[in-house]
């Protein structure tokens, strides 16, 4: 028994011995591919994306950190900023993981199982002359732009897509007053996000903004062709934003208030290659809104006044067809609106200019308008309660 055994064994010897030159070659690149993967191809990476970054944009590319992981195929960049050609921060990362997968061979797609950007900070500006600070990166060169034009949707599937606690800052000096703000955390979560044809993902999306107002959506989207069916929402105060762009040209602003808006959508493409769309249980709600004269003049002795004050609009069940052009709207409720408006001697209509705790009055709209046909200069505040409309409405071509 021991004999049979130890032939066995002198003859395993004797094989591998003839072949030891192939066994030392296999070890030997491993060996190489282990230390060129986790050591040379992390330097390559680094300063080869240093490099494009600098020739083709004329912009400043930072990494602290890249790894490489050879055998599960993975890349990790940590610290990564990106600055403008005048040196003004662009953006910024954390870190940012992609695992690529030996799948693309069998898929003839670019095959991903994970692509995980970590706190990333992008920061948009707008001069007073109207150009975007992002314009280097939108303005290529003419032979390249043309050259991605002429190709087509190059073939991705990414499993797993994730933007976590993300932020953009939005800087703008066009307006008279210049806007400055910030949206975040931003967190978008997507299962399959292709461009393969007929394959759908799964996302997933939340804003938050600085008012803390929230934006999300979540739904399928495919690309190719395009399809997409998702819920849409935005919920909080989004106001003041909007309050700072038009303030300064109409000679208001949107003080309190908050606004609520849902929607379910479906966006789909025809065989003619046009596209179809439908909207369904569209609700918007706005809430305690508060809006007052605005003077635009710091120094000014005289005091911004309540005008208006809308403590709710309500519009339920709104749908929309396309191509067929057709709109239609279960309700639009509009309950205890209070508008204080003033006529001079002259029968001129204005905003009054009395502040609101001066107001003693209370009186119909109706009534408003038949006391002030007296042409005495004098102020009402106008109560509108509980109006609603039903109505559906078609839009022709």
């Amino acid at each position: 028994m021991n004999s049979k055994w130890n032939d066995r064994i002198k003859s395993c010897i004797a094989y591998l011995n003839s072949r030891r030159k192939y066994l030392w070659a296999a070890v030997a690149a491993v060996a190489a591919y282990t230390l060129l993967g986790f050591f040379l191809a992390p330097w390559l990476v680094k300063n080869g994306a240093i490099d494009v970054v600098r020739e083709n944009y004329n912009a400043e590319l930072r990494l602290a950190k890249v790894e490489i992981n050879p055998f599960i195929l993975s890349l990790r960049i940590k610290g990564l900023e990106l600055d403008d050609p005048a040196g003004a921060a662009t953006a910024r990362a954390a870190e940012i993981f992609v695992n690529f997968q030996l799948s693309s061979l069998f898929r003839w797609a670019w095959t991903f199982d994970e692509f995980r950007v970590t706190a990333p900070e992008l920061f948009v500006a707008r001069d007073d002359s109207g150009n975007l600070n992002l314009a280097y990166l939108i303005d290529r060169p003419t032979d390249q732009a043309s050259n991605e034009e002429d190709a087509s949707l190059t073939r991705l599937l990414i499993f797993d897509f994730a933007i976590e606690d993300g932020a953009v800052g939005w800087n703008d000096d066009m307006p008279v007053e210049p806007v400055k703000t910030r949206f975040g955390p931003i967190n978008i979560g997507i299962h399959e996000l292709n461009t393969l044809p007929q394959r759908s993902g799964q996302q997933t999306i939340l804003i938050t903004t600085e008012s803390r107002g929230t934006l999300s959506w979540t739904g399928s989207l495919q690309l190719n062709p395009l399809k997409s069916v998702a819920h849409a929402s935005i919920k909080g105060s989004h106001f003041p934003l909007t309050s700072a762009y038009i303030r300064h040209e109409t000679g208001f602003d949107i003080v309190e208030g908050n606004a609520d808006v849902e929607l379910d959508y479906t966006i789909d493409t025809m065989a003619d290659g046009s596209l179809s769309a439908s909207v369904d249980n569209f609700n918007l709600a706005f809430n305690d809104v508060v809006v007052n004269t605005f003077s635009g003049q710091a120094e000014s002795s005289e005091r911004d006044l309540e005008v208006f004050r809308l403590p709710l609009v309500r519009l339920i069940d709104g749908k929309l067809r396309w191509p067929e052009r057709t709109v239609s709207l279960a309700s639009l409720s509009i309950d205890d609106t209070l508008v204080s408006l003033y006529r001079d001697a002259s029968g001129l209509l204005n905003i009054d200019r009395r502040s609101s705790d001066q107001i003693t009055d209370t009186a119909s709209v109706d009534e408003d308008v038949a006391d002030d046909s007296k042409g005495d200069g004098s102020s009402r505040s106008g109560n509108l309660r509980s109006i609603i409309w039903r109505w559906d409405y078609k839009i022709t071509a």
